[in-house]
């Protein structure tokens, strides 16, 4: 077992020493990096961090699973209840493991109406039901309980990302240049936003009744959109030009912006998502990540971690706090972080 140490603090929330909070005391145990591997190789794997004693395990499914192989080309990770799911696109099924000794449980695979066996990609859920899409143009609800397909239905061409926002579905479908409104139990369309093309990436912020795309129109051509969650109008972002990356933090949404004329690679820049203007930069001590594939942050102690993939030297996780000062980092020892899940309960 590969094990290294890592420097780094547990974050607890405190009770209130005047007036204590009866509610349990929440603490991250620890967290999986998702790792994508390359095309038609069957390396796709998992870097477990944990927090508790502070090492970190490469390659922690083939060690969980003697003799198996996660497979090839995984594309997301979530977790839900005591298991995790893993989009293990390339292979053409979703992983069930158990999320505390990453040992597979079962796998789920989804067949179209024709037989023909889908390759999944985003994952998300809602109350009971696994949500995911399908590159082949398809979307399914699965129920946890039994692992098979509540309802399976056509989307728009290549539907990439997922996400819930104002009790919605929302599905990015690339190819077809809009957004799918669902209601997400029953998956009726409820109506399509037309944002510019290629959307490929949604991040939502409940507390600005947001949702944010990132629309990659090829030719350097990739923009920003906000859509407000309650009437679904869409509209640019004006000031943030070649976003690539996003995800929300305790202190606003972090953009990565892409430049191939910046000696750093590209920015990480910090949107305020009530007044949709970028305020700072979210690095703040001077280093930079040349190569992120992924940014992740951990809804409890609000650190935030961005993976980075240099093809010599294969996967990094550096870790920063929620105001952009840089902590430690560590290898995964397997190619392209993808992805990121936090276990924050037994």
């Amino acid at each position: 077992m590969m094990a290294t140490a890592v420097l780094l603090s547990t974050a607890v929330t405190c009770q209130d020493p005047v007036n204590p909070d009866p509610g349990e005391i929440t603490l991250t145990y620890g967290a999986y990096f998702l790792t994508s591997g390359h095309a038609d190789m069957d390396d796709a794997e998992l870097c477990q961090l944990n927090t508790i004693y502070a090492t970190v395990n490469q390659n922690i499914f083939a060690q969980a699973n003697v003799d198996k192989k996660l497979g090839s080309n995984a594309t997301d990770i979530h977790l839900f209840g005591k298991r995790m799911y893993v989009a293990v696109n390339g292979s053409k099924r979703i992983s069930v493991m158990d999320k505390l000794t990453c040992q597979e449980l079962g796998s789920i695979t989804i067949r179209s109406e024709s037989g023909e066996t889908l390759s999944p990609r985003a994952i998300t859920s809602y109350e009971d039901a696994l949500l995911v899409s399908f590159d082949e143009g398809y979307l399914a609800s699965i129920d946890t309980a039994y692992l098979k397909a509540r309802v399976i239905i056509p989307v728009g061409n290549a539907p990439r990302d997922l996400a819930i926002a104002g009790q919605k579905l929302y599905v990015a479908n690339t190819g077809s240049n809009t957004l799918q409104v669902l209601n997400p139990v029953t998956l009726d369309v409820m109506n399509t936003v037309t944002v510019a093309a290629g959307p490929k990436k949604l991040m939502p912020d409940d507390g600005s009744n947001s949702l944010f795309v990132i629309c990659d129109g090829g030719d350097d051509n990739t923009s920003l959109y906000h859509v407000d969650t309650n009437n679904d109008a869409a509209s640019l972002v004006s000031g943030v030009t070649k976003p690539a990356l996003m995800e929300m933090s305790s202190t606003g949404l972090i953009i990565y912006t892409k430049d191939s004329n910046d000696d750093l690679g590209g920015r990480f820049q910090l949107l305020d998502t009530s007044t949709l203007k970028i305020t700072s930069s979210f690095i703040s001590d001077g280093s930079f990540v040349k190569y992120p594939s992924g940014i992740f942050v951990d809804p409890n102690t609000k650190n935030v971690y961005i993976g980075e993939n240099e093809a010599s030297a294969g996967g990094t996780i550096y870790i920063y706090t929620a105001i952009g000062q840089y902590v430690t980092s560590f290898s995964t020892k397997s190619y392209l972080p993808c992805g990121a899940v936090f276990i924050t309960s037994l």
